[in-house]
């Protein structure tokens, strides 16, 4: 995959970016980007962007239940401490 792709042309990452997700979250900053450029292949951007709208979408709950729900409590509570 072309780290420079844009999100619509990826679209069929979304469920790359979903297993990978909450390993993602508990690397470090730094560890995090390298990690989604070396083993994701996507520009970091691109794959917060994919992620967010994964989080927004109430759709997205129903192929990966826990881990969504996981990832949204993190969100939330990193939103309450900023």
């Amino acid at each position: 995959m072309n780290p420079t792709q844009t999100p619509e042309q990826i679209q069929g990452d979304t469920l790359l970016v979903l297993a990978s997700a909450t390993h993602v979250d508990d690397l470090a900053p730094g560890l995090r980007e390298q990690y989604i450029r070396d083993e994701i292949g996507l520009l970091p951007g691109v794959y917060f962007q994919i992620l967010n709208e994964l989080l927004e979408d109430p759709h997205a709950e129903t192929t990966a239940p826990s881990t969504i729900r996981v990832l949204r409590t993190r969100r939330a509570s990193r939103a309450h401490t900023i």
